[in-house]
This record gives C-alpha cells, sequence and structure tokens, in this order.
C-alpha cells in the first residue's frame, strides 16, 4: 500500500539531487522511457518513484496534489495507469513482466501518461529480463517503466544502456536518527538504529520493529562488563544470545557493533563516530583488556558464528562457544576450535 505522504517530492529526505533532476524532467516534458533508481535497500528508492510516478499521472506536475482524483487512486491502489511488478519467491518471472508488457501496449485510460515500476529489477530470471529488453528497445508511447534495484551489477548491460541512471546513497546518519525520532522511536536507540543500518531507514525501522535492538543499552552494559575466566557469566550471556527477540543472529551483528567501537575508541576515533555513543565508557573499559588486533580477531569469530547458525547449527552451543572464544584475552582462530 501507498501512504498519502508518499507521493510528494517534499517529504522525500536527502536526496535532492534526484528530486530535482526528476522534476525538472516533469517540468520542462523530457520525461525518459525509462529509469534505473540504483541505491542500497531502504534508502527512498521507492517513496522517491512512487513521487515521480504521483507527479505524472497527476497532469504531469512536479509536485502531484494529494487531493486530486488521481492521487487519491494512486494511494487507493486502483489507478488504471499504474501498475508494479514485484518478485514471486526469489524472482520475477517472465509471465510477470509479460503481463506489464501487455498493459504497456495500450494508451494512457486517464492520465498524460503511463508508469510501471519493477522492484528489486535484479531478480529478473533471464527469460523476463530479455523480455524487458524488447520492450526498452521500441517503448511505447507516453510509457515510463522505473526499474529499482540494490544490485545493478545482475542487471543486463543491454538494459543498463537503455535505462537513465539515478543514484541514491545511504541517507546521513543525523538524518535516519531524526526520523526514527519523529516516528516515536527513543533518541539514544534512534542514534544507534542509525547507525547501525547504515543509512537506511528501510533497514532501522525494520530492526526497531523485529525488536532486534530492545534492551541494547543493557545488553552492551552486560557484555562489555564480562572477562575472561567468568565462564559462568559468559554462558549466560550466550542463553541471552539465544533468546534474543530479533533472533540469535541478531544479537550477533549487536555484538559486533560492540566491539567495532572497542575497537574506535582503542584507535583512538572521536565518540562521536560511535555507534553506541551511550556505552562509549563501557566499551573504552573494555578495549582496555585487549590489543587492537585481538579484537578485530573477535569481531571474525563473531561473522563465522553467524553464517554457523545460517547453516542450521545448534542455535545454543554455537551461542556458549562463541561467547567463550570472544572473552579470551589472546588472538583466536574460532573456526579451528569448534569441534569436528
Amino acid at each position: 500500500m501507498i501512504n498519502a505522504d508518499e507521493i510528494l517530492f517534499s517529504t522525500i529526505r536527502g536526496h535532492g539531487s534526484a528530486v530535482a533532476r526528476l522534476q525538472r524532467a516533469i517540468e520542462h516534458d523530457r520525461v525518459a522511457h525509462a529509469y534505473m533508481f540504483v541505491g542500497p535497500n531502504g534508502v527512498g528508492k521507492r517513496r522517491c518513484a512512487t513521487a515521480f510516478a504521483a507527479g505524472l499521472l497527476d497532469g504531469t506536475k512536479p509536485e502531484a496534489d494529494p487531493s486530486s482524483a488521481s492521487s487519491r487512486k494512486l494511494v487507493a491502489g486502483n489507478h488504471p495507469d499504474f501498475w508494479e511488478v514485484r518478485p514471486e519467491g526469489q524472482f520475477i518471472k517472465k509471465d510477470a513482466v509479460a503481463e506489464m508488457i501487455r498493459r504497456c501496449q495500450f494508451a494512457p485510460f486517464e492520465s498524460d501518461w503511463k508508469v510501471f515500476l519493477i522492484h528489486d529489477a535484479h531478480r529478473m530470471n533471464p527469460a523476463s529480463a530479455n523480455a524487458l529488453l524488447k520492450t526498452l528497445e521500441e517503448p511505447p508511447s507516453r510509457t515510463v517503466i522505473v526499474l529499482l534495484t540494490s544490485a545493478p551489477q545482475q542487471i543486463l548491460p543491454t538494459i543498463h544502456s537503455r535505462c537513465q541512471k539515478i543514484p541514491f546513497a545511504p541517507l546521513p546518519a543525523a538524518t535516519v536518527a531524526e526520523i526514527l525520532r519523529g516516528q516515536g522511536v527513543d533518541a539514544d536507540e534512534a542514534e544507534a538504529l542509525a547507525r547501525l543500518s547504515e543509512g537506511s531507514v528501510g533497514q532501522a525501522l525494520e530492526m526497531d520493529e523485529a525488536g532486534a535492538t530492545e534492551g541494547r543499552k543493557a545488553f552492551g552494559e552486560a557484555f562489555f562488563s564480562l572477562r575472561h575466566g567468568k565462564d559462568l557469566a559468559a554462558l549466560e550471556m550466550a542463553k541471552a544470545l539465544n533468546e534474543w527477540p530479533g533472533g540469535p543472529e541478531a544479537a550477533m551483528e549487536l555484538m559486533k557493533s560492540f566491539l567495532a567501537d572497542a575497537v574506535r575508541v582503542s584507535a583512538g576515533v572521536n565518540e562521536t563516530r560511535l555507534v553506541h555513543r551511550d556505552l562509549a565508557d563501557e566499551a573504552r573499559r573494555f578495549a582496555e583488556r585487549y590489543d587492537a588486533e585481538v579484537l578485530a580477531t573477535k569481531i571474525r569469530s563473531v561473522t563465522y558464528a553467524q553464517r554457523l547458525l545460517q547453516r542450521n547449527a545448534n542455535k545454543l552451543l554455537t551461542a556458549e562457544a562463541l561467547m567463550l572464544d570472544v572473552l579470551e584475552p589472546a588472538a583466536t582462530d574460532f573456526a579451528a576450535r569448534l569441534p569436528r
């Protein structure tokens, strides 16, 4: 579903260049037949594409009128000149693209343009990609196709050459945090989520909704207080990892961010660059017990444990082995230490 505020360019944050370029295209009637919006997931590609579509459909305006009949139909999901293609399972299949192509052959029903959005365009299978290519080679009039992708390298070069590229960079952490606070997220949690999500509002919201950072500060305080030789405390922490609301892999991702902060403070990095600024003192005390190079091996250990979980390893045993490994004061090879 499309929210009412998603049809407005004025609500888009951090992508002024892309917005200005698309609005100029509408205003001067220099709209290309195909665009490729390229950038990480969750940074605003879909929102910008929706605002672009709204402007084209609503009398070709650089900013759509939310109260217009066209905008109301777009939000309600029943605009006859707007169509979306999404993956079914792992791929976008040929049948979905074929239906879009069939619709491309008709003139706009109500608006000056027809607009088609292809989500995760890099997931087109070879048959669907080749079918789309034929349409891009001979584009129907008054038709715009927008491909959204976070992996452009997986799309045929011949499709690339027929699309105008619009880049979307990760958002500044301050912008992500501000958006999260506006949606009711606690200020400290918003700051941490903004850094953990690497500039993706979508990813930050998913982490928040999944409870991936619920109890983050308490978890960090407990982790940083652990010491080598305190095996019982380490095993209790392993149990906490296994029972984490967002799952043990999410908890391990948090642990990596704690360790990365320890590496940063060990290197003398300013506290403003920490993911968990509210745990700076705890990170510093933890880092004093390790060499920076040793801390780096601990991050690799956590990454390896996450891979084991993806291969259906026993969650609790993996977490226990990981915690005992992380607390070793010397560099370790976690993979080599695991029983075969």
